[in-house]
């Protein structure tokens, strides 16, 4: 029978830890391992993200809807600013606005 202490029955992982426990600092080593592990993983999520993101700024930037509402927009901002030397323009809350506006 082994005794407490026998270090050669016990399994890789476990030789591997009692090793890392003598390197200095290994609980940083240890995330930095875990990290390496996880990050292909991380990677391709981050990706898939991006391309999400990708998508619907090309879906607004090709909206032709928002392209008429932004047109719409700037004919009646030019019409209240004609013949007036001070100009006001619409803000971002004020657009917000507009979709509680009743369409004719």
């Amino acid at each position: 029978m082994a005794s407490r202490g026998d270090v050669t029955r016990v399994g890789e992982a476990d030789k591997f830890m009692m090793q890392m426990l003598s390197v200095p600092n290994c609980a940083a080593r240890f995330r930095c391992l875990a990290l390496q592990k996880r990050f292909p993983a991380a990677r391709r999520e981050i990706g898939n993200q991006v391309a999400l993101l990708e998508h619907a700024c090309d879906d607004v930037r090709g909206s032709p809807r928002l392209k008429k509402l932004l047109s719409v927009i700037l004919k009646v901002g030019n019409k209240l600013n004609a013949g007036s030397n001070e100009v006001t323009a619409f803000t971002l809350d004020s657009l917000i606005k507009l979709k509680d506006a009743k369409v004719c």
